[in-house]
């Protein structure tokens, strides 16, 4: 069995791309290919390419002179749950595919509703289906 090595844990690649994240200042003159390269750049080339223009150019609504309008700074376990959440891929919809996030999805809501005079509800990933759902 063939196996792609991009789904392997790279621990190297994730420790430049924290590098990258940490950096202040992140310019380059490189661009983005206009066309999709037929073979690809690799996984570190690529975090290497992207950098200056996702995290180099971005909005940084967590900096103390920033007035954070929707979406506020998050702290650093954020990212950290978010990479967990990302590496094991969980999905919702059967307990097969999330016996955790099911009961943790369940717990929340059970802390939570009576906080809004509530007896129950689910997690929605973000406000556009929370609005659709209620």
């Amino acid at each position: 069995m063939l196996v792609d090595p991009s789904f392997a844990i790279d621990s190297d690649g994730l420790l430049r791309a924290l590098r990258l994240l940490g950096q202040r200042e992140l310019t380059s003159d490189a661009e983005i290919p206009g066309e999709l390269p037929v073979l690809g750049i690799g996984d570190v080339p690529a975090i290497e390419l992207l950098a200056p223009h996702v995290l180099g150019k971005a909005a940084r609504l967590g900096a103390p002179h920033a007035l954070s309008h929707m979406d506020p700074p998050t702290p650093w376990i954020t990212w950290a749950l978010a990479m967990w959440n990302a590496s094991v891929n969980q999905n919702l919809l059967h307990p097969a595919t999330a016996p955790f996030a099911r009961k943790a999805e369940e717990m929340v809501v059970r802390w939570l509703a009576p906080f809004f005079e509530m007896e129950g509800g689910h997690m929605t990933p973000g406000s556009t289906l929370a609005n659709l759902t209620s």
